[in-house]
């Protein structure tokens, strides 16, 4: 199963600590890994421009569109990697 973007409120450092304000980024979660986030905000990039338009108003658009999600919420937190497709 393949990956989708949400957009996440992170109101806590790597430590637990409240930061001063909260922040806002698009993430991806892992569709067959229940409670799953990426650890760092993805960037867009495609292949060629028309890869990187559908990624950006494609795919990063519909997190705009579903309700925002909590870091703290998260179980798991995925570092993806190219090697590991995670």
């Amino acid at each position: 199963m393949g990956w989708n973007y949400r957009v996440v409120r992170r109101s806590t450092n790597d430590n637990g600590q409240p930061l001063a304000e909260p922040f806002f980024g698009i993430y991806e979660g892992k569709a067959d890994i229940p409670h799953s986030i990426t650890i760092d905000p993805v960037t867009a990039v495609g292949d060629d421009l028309e890869d990187l338009r559908r990624t950006l108003l494609d795919l990063m658009g519909l997190a705009l569109s579903e309700p925002i999600l909590n870091w703290e919420d998260f179980d798991d937190k995925i570092i993806k990697t190219e090697a590991t497709g995670l």
